[in-house]
């Protein structure tokens, strides 16, 4: 059987899985609580990208966030004002922060790699296509393999191959835990 990739999850934020790219299937997974409280964890998976005009529209959903173009924003910084005027819903660092961004037809804007503020994200990469006022901003849906499952102190929760399994070729697995201390390891 081929070496453990192990992770340490220094985050509360989502965090993607890191998982071997020379192994298609992944045969087991833990979560080991190393604390000394309860950790409430979500585990899912997330479409990598969605080619435009793809079929696969229901992998993305809309964020309820608008691009405020009167705010401005530019290709090459990566700069992208959201409108958060008249009942905009502001942006939030756990809807955008390390995600692709789409437009409702599936195509992709960028991935924001800085939320700077409810107003205002960045995409290092640069913003790829030009954008209008008032665009919806879409993610990713995540599709939940465990959802708000504590686990307590110094437990370890295993999950086999069949309860993990994905195209890892068109998704990625991600965690979310309510603290820090949840140490990942997978075996292909």
């Amino acid at each position: 059987m081929p070496n453990p990739t192990t992770q340490k999850i220094t985050t509360a934020a989502d965090t993607e899985i890191v998982t071997s790219d020379a192994y298609p299937s992944i045969s087991m997974m833990t979560l080991a609580n190393t604390t000394g409280a309860a950790i409430t964890v979500d585990l899912y998976i997330e479409a990598d990208t969605i080619a435009q005009g793809s079929t696969y529209t229901d992998l993305i959903e809309d964020t309820g966030s608008e691009v405020d173009e009167t705010g401005g924003y530019t290709k090459t910084s990566g700069a992208l004002q959201v409108d958060i005027s008249n009942g905009g819903t502001a942006a939030t660092s756990d809807v955008f922060l390390n995600k692709a961004i789409y437009k409702n037809d599936g195509t992709l804007i960028g991935t924001c790699t800085t939320f700077t503020s409810a107003a205002s994200i960045t995409f290092s990469g640069g913003i790829l296509i030009d954008i209008a006022d008032d665009l919806d901003l879409y993610v990713a849906s995540k599709n939940y393999i465990i959802k708000n499952v504590s686990i307590p102190s110094g437990v370890t929760l295993k999950l086999e191959g069949d309860e993990i399994s994905f195209n890892r070729a068109e998704f990625s697995l991600w965690i979310n835990c309510s603290a820090t201390g949840i140490d990942v390891i997978t075996r292909n």
